[in-house]
């Protein structure tokens, strides 16, 4: 944790406490239950009960207990690194609030578009908005997962930089357009500024 995020959790000792006994009886069940279940279905699921009971008590005791950091700090600059298997993805937030979500990651294939999706867009992007949406490059690990960003998340403006011809910048193209979201295709050399921060697009 030290080295990795720059953080030391001193709660981990406490629940570590809790974690490790929880962890003798939690899987020798886990393992009865397997066993019960391909015996008997009705057996098995007797057994998964207090399983379940001591997960969800795990669960709960890690969200009252654990230090989450502060939502947004008032006149920072905050960055966050997404985790997004295949490619990156970087959450800004300005000094004044505002949030610029860079690329989106994505599978290699890309994201299924429900129908659901197309039937309740209108409905469903009351959600966290996003001031602005950037992508860097139209490579598929990187532009896959801006797709379901757009059908359900409220977008301000989308920012496309160095493109590359492909079906998946096509499509996210697309959904602005139906959505009247502007678009701005940015270059070397221009300028950003951007509710109290100023940059280069290099």
């Amino acid at each position: 944790m030290a080295r990795d995020f720059h953080r030391i959790p001193l709660s981990a000792l406490i629940v570590n406490l809790a974690a490790v006994p929880l962890t003798g009886v939690i899987v020798p069940l886990g393992f009865l239950t397997l066993v019960w279940g391909l015996i008997s279905p009705l057996a098995g699921k007797l057994l998964s009960a207090p399983l379940v009971r001591m997960a969800f008590m795990a669960c709960a005791l890690t969200i009252a207990i654990y230090p989450f950091g502060k939502k947004w700090t008032e006149g920072k600059l905050e960055l966050t690194v997404l985790d997004v298997g295949q490619g990156d993805s970087l959450f800004v937030v300005s000094p004044g609030g505002k949030t610029l979500l860079i690329d989106g990651g994505g599978a290699f294939g890309g994201f299924p578009r429900s129908r659901r999706a197309q039937r309740c867009r209108s409905r469903r992007r009351n959600g966290v908005p996003l001031s602005m949406v950037s992508l860097t490059h139209a490579q598929q690990d990187h532009v896959g997962g801006l797709l379901a960003i757009l059908e359900h998340f409220q977008v301000g403006r989308v920012w496309i930089g160095r493109e590359v011809s492909s079906r998946a910048l096509l499509r996210l193209e697309e959904l602005p357009r139906e959505q009247r979201i502007p678009i701005e295709h940015e270059l070397r050399g221009k300028t950003i500024h951007w509710d109290g921060v100023e940059g280069d697009f290099l």
